[in-house]
C-alpha cells in the first residue's frame, strides 16, 4: 500500500518535473534509458501499457531487479552460491545490448519518449 503510494507520488513528480538525463540535454535526443524511471514508476502502479510505452524494458528490469535480489538473499543466507564473474559479466553484455537495440529500433520507429 505505501509503496503504490509511493509510486503514485513519483510518477507525478517526474512527469513534471524537469529534464534530468544530460545525454538529452546536450543531444536533444532521448538516451537508451530514457522512460525507464518512469516506465517502472507506471508498472508499480498497475499501468503496463503506459510502461511500455514510455520503455519496452522496463518490465525485465523489474523482473531482473526481482531476482537479482532473490539471488543476493540466497547467497546472504547461504542458500545459494554466489554467481560466477563470467555470468555476471554475460548479464551485463545483455543489458546493454538489449538497451542499444531497443534504443536503435525506438530511434527508427521514432517512438522515444518526449
Amino acid at each position: 500500500m505505501i509503496a503504490a503510494a509511493a509510486a503514485s507520488i513519483a510518477v507525478d513528480a517526474l512527469d513534471a518535473g524537469p529534464v534530468l538525463c544530460l545525454f538529452r540535454r546536450f543531444t536533444g535526443i532521448p538516451c537508451p534509458g530514457c522512460g525507464l524511471t518512469r516506465g517502472v514508476a507506471r508498472l508499480m502502479r498497475g499501468e503496463l501499457r503506459q510502461s511500455l510505452a514510455l520503455h519496452p524494458l522496463a518490465p525485465g528490469i523489474v523482473l531482473e531487479a526481482a531476482a537479482l535480489w532473490v539471488v543476493w538473499g540466497g547467497v546472504l543466507f547461504h542458500r545459494l552460491s554466489r554467481p560466477s564473474e563470467s555470468t555476471v559479466l554475460r548479464l551485463r553484455w545483455v543489458n546493454l545490448a538489449s538497451l542499444a537495440v531497443v534504443w536503435l529500433a525506438r530511434l527508427a520507429l521514432e517512438t522515444l519518449p518526449g
